[in-house]
């Protein structure tokens, strides 16, 4: 493997004796230098133990993009991949249940007729990911910025069954502006959808859908940006333990800004900084940020730095975390995790994803240009708050 793109994670069903399911990772990558990604499934053990390897399962016609792929479970429990291929239409595959363990690849084309986003906005680059949520009755809908800058979305008629066609969701931040993404998505305690992104003019654009399992939205509204700061592309939203959604966002400074539901769906706190990581007096800036609820109740964050810390020359990539250790309690001081197993180089980490493994936690990511991919688990979570992290996996 020449090198891996994006990952994503998900809690397969339980098979034979398993108590649980294996961890899944779905990556894309390419093997023997530049070129069209393959998608590829590795599996970790229900018991923490026995990594499968790599296996291949295809990719669409012509290859996929270099971009984070999306799984989540769909009717049955069984896993369901999407991506993008080049050619900018949305590829999907699912497990059968057979030997063979996926179906083939099918398409649902582009949407509208148009490809997902190629274009870049200055010095933005357009980030293709496409969002798949699944719902409360196991159906998937999923959700993609277009070429023209526009927001789009196709569902499942019935769990597992075929899809309606594409619908637009509209320009986030009005006709003349849009996004070239990414989107995140959260679900409230209703069901219903949020989708999130910033769009080309560094401002935070939210559009909610009206009712769970209804084809009505509100339209894109604005969540804005912190005072005299623009919005930056990162974006992370958690359900936090009091049914609010709590939406994570990197400035361009390399500063962690959040805001939150106040009891209401459509009514946000204002903006409130999180700082960035700091050895010392020295300060580093984030480049991307993951969060999830921990087994206490409260949030996790990681976060990675653009470039290594301690910038010295064989020094390892480093992470930042913050907890909050207990439900709605001040966020912890960032505290910095050093890669050790496996880690010979000073690239960058990047694309880091909280996943569930059982009960814990279990942090995804890649290391830039490599092959290398990292996972981190909760070794100690208890309910007084309590957290560790370690045992680092190295496949390749």
């Amino acid at each position: 493997m020449e090198r891996f793109d994006g990952l994503a994670g998900a809690m397969a069903q339980p098979t034979g004796g398993q108590q649980y399911g294996d961890l899944v990772i779905v990556a894309t990558g390419a093997e023997g230098g530049p070129g069209p990604d393959a998608v590829w499934i590795g599996r970790v053990g229900d018991g923490g133990y026995g990594w499968s390897g790599w296996s291949g399962i295809g990719e669409p016609a012509g290859g996929a993009r270099p971009c984070r792929p999306a799984v989540a479970r769909g009717a049955g429990g069984l896993l369901e991949v999407v991506v993008v291929s080049q050619d900018g239409a949305v590829w999907y595959v699912r497990e059968d249940g057979s030997a063979a363990g996926w179906s083939a690849w099918q398409s649902l084309g582009q949407p509208g007729g148009e490809p997902v986003v190629a274009a870049h906005v200055g010095s933005r680059p357009p980030d293709p990911a496409p969002v798949l949520i699944s719902h409360a009755d196991e159906s998937l809908e999923i959700f993609v910025v277009r070429n023209d800058f526009t927001v789009w979305h196709i569902c499942q008629v019935q769990p597992g069954g075929t899809w309606s066609g594409w619908e637009s969701l509209g320009r986030p931040g009005g006709q003349h502006v849009g996004t070239v993404g990414p989107l995140v998505a959260g679900i409230n305690t209703d069901g219903s959808l949020e989708l999130f992104t910033t769009d080309n003019n560094g401002a935070v654009q939210y559009c909610r859908q009206l009712q769970a399992g209804r084809d009505a939205w509100s339209g894109w509204e604005p969540l804005g940006s912190p005072t005299g700061h623009l919005a930056g592309p990162r974006l992370a939203v958690v359900r936090n333990n009091k049914g609010e959604l709590e939406l994570f966002m990197v400035g361009p400074g390399g500063t962690l800004w959040h805001r939150w539901q106040l009891q209401q769906v459509d009514v946000w706190s204002d903006w409130s900084s999180l700082g960035q990581p700091a050895l010392g007096s020295q300060h580093f800036e984030v480049a991307d940020v993951t969060v999830a609820v921990d087994r206490s109740g409260g949030l996790v964050l990681w976060a990675t730095s653009p470039v290594p810390a301690p910038a010295s020359p064989g020094s390892p990539p480093w992470l930042w975390f913050r907890t909050q250790g207990r439900p709605g309690t001040p966020w912890a001081e960032w505290q910095e995790y050093p890669l050790k197993a496996g880690s010979t180089t000073t690239r960058p980490v990047e694309g880091p994803v909280l996943t569930v493994r059982v009960t814990q936690l279990v942090l995804l990511l890649r290391e830039s240009d490599t092959a290398n991919i990292y996972l981190i688990d909760q070794v100690a979570n208890d309910v007084s708050g309590t957290t560790d992290w370690g045992y680092e996996y190295v496949p390749f």
